[in-house]
């Protein structure tokens, strides 16, 4: 059976926090709580609709709450929506659902049950620095690519080297490229790589449950 493009297999879990209730402000007393507090904040930079760039500050207390038990799943989610602003955007697409399940795991195995967001960051941050970080990075950008470029059948030579940043096996280049070349492209609409990519996955795909 044909292995094809490993990113594939990621689990993609997105939060949608659309309902979120905003959490109450809470006053501050003391100098020390001042300092405390603002340490829980981060800011951005976003970009509105004329272009304009504003500076935006989320609340990272999160980071200081512990983890809830597996059973409280509804509040985990809710966690979530808004640990989101306190890492990067591609580690919470891509790294966070899977990395933060094996962790939580190996820690509650281990009988740790006071773990915090925060302890789970600085684990993030840790695997950052692993060579499956970056191939992750190389993976995800490349395909993203991918798809906003028009397929031609003339340029297979000279994207093999792009497609082997995505893991493709020589054998796996081959069929791909020999399929690519006898697909039969629409023409009323932009066809991009990514597209023949789906194409050829999906025609394997219905190969192999035939045989």
């Amino acid at each position: 059976m044909i292995r094809f493009l490993s990113i594939f297999a990621l689990s993609l879990f997105l939060i949608s926090c659309g309902d979120d209730e905003p959490k109450d402000k809470v006053a501050v007393d003391t100098a020390e709580d001042v300092i405390a507090d603002s340490a829980d904040f981060i800011s951005d930079t976003i970009v509105d609709a004329s272009g304009k760039q504003i500076i935006v500050k989320h609340d990272c207390s999160i980071l200081r709450k512990r983890i809830p038990a597996d059973s409280s799943l509804d509040q985990l989610q809710y966690d979530l929506s808004e640990l989101r602003y306190c890492v990067d955007s591609f580690d919470f697409r891509y790294v966070v659902p899977n990395l933060l399940s094996s962790w939580l795991s190996e820690e509650r195995v281990k009988g740790n049950n006071n773990i915090t967001y925060g302890d789970f960051k600085k684990h993030l941050e840790e695997f950052k620095t692993t060579e499956s970080y970056y191939l992750l990075h190389v993976q995800v950008t490349t395909l993203d690519s991918l798809r906003s470029i028009p397929f031609d059948a003339s340029k297979l030579p000279t994207m093999k080297p792009t497609f082997g940043k995505l893991g493709m096996t020589e054998p796996e280049w081959n069929a791909f490229s020999g399929f690519a070349r006898t697909y039969p492209v629409p023409q009323k609409e932009i066809f991009t790589w990514g597209d023949m990519m789906e194409a050829f996955e999906a025609y394997y795909s219905q190969y192999n449950e035939s045989h």
